[in-house]
C-alpha cells in the first residue's frame, strides 16, 4: 500500500511539474460526487434494497447538521464558491450562496456514502 501511495504521489508531482493543464478537470466537483457518493449509494441500494430505511434516516439526520454548518461557514467567510462557471448551479439561502453539488453530494449523500462503503467493505450487511 505504501508503494502505491508513493507511486501515485510521484505521478501527480511529475504531471504537475511538466503538464499542469492535464490536472484541470472541468466540473470536477460534479464528477467526483458521482463517483465517490452517488455511485456507491446507488449500487448498494440496488444490490441490498433493505438499506433504504437506514440510508434515509441517516440522510435526514445529517442533512440538518450539514445544512446549518454550510450556511454558518459561508456567512463566516470560511469558504465560498467563486468559480460558478464550473458548477451546475447555485443555491441561495439566507444570503448564503453555495453549489448545487454541495447541497446534493455533501449535505445529502455523504452520510449514506460513508455507510455504503462501510457496509460493503467491513460490515456484515445487517
Amino acid at each position: 500500500m505504501f508503494v502505491i501511495l508513493w507511486a501515485a504521489l510521484g505521478i501527480f508531482a511529475f504531471l504537475y511539474a511538466f503538464n499542469p493543464a492535464i490536472l484541470r478537470i472541468n466540473y470536477f466537483y460534479l464528477k467526483m460526487g458521482i463517483v465517490l457518493a452517488l455511485a456507491p449509494v446507488a449500487a448498494m441500494l440496488l444490490k441490498f434494497p433493505k438499506f433504504w430505511n437506514k440510508f434515509l434516516n441517516l440522510t435526514v439526520y445529517f442533512f440538518v447538521f450539514n445544512f446549518i454548518y454550510e450556511i454558518t461557514a459561508i456567512k463566516l467567510g470560511q469558504w465560498s464558491f467563486p468559480a460558478e462557471h464550473q458548477l451546475i448551479g447555485i443555491v441561495q439561502f439566507m444570503g448564503a450562496r453555495f453549489a448545487v453539488e454541495e447541497l446534493f453530494f455533501w449535505m445529502i449523500l455523504t452520510a449514506a456514502a460513508a455507510v455504503a462503503f462501510y457496509e460493503f467493505f467491513d460490515d456484515d450487511r445487517e
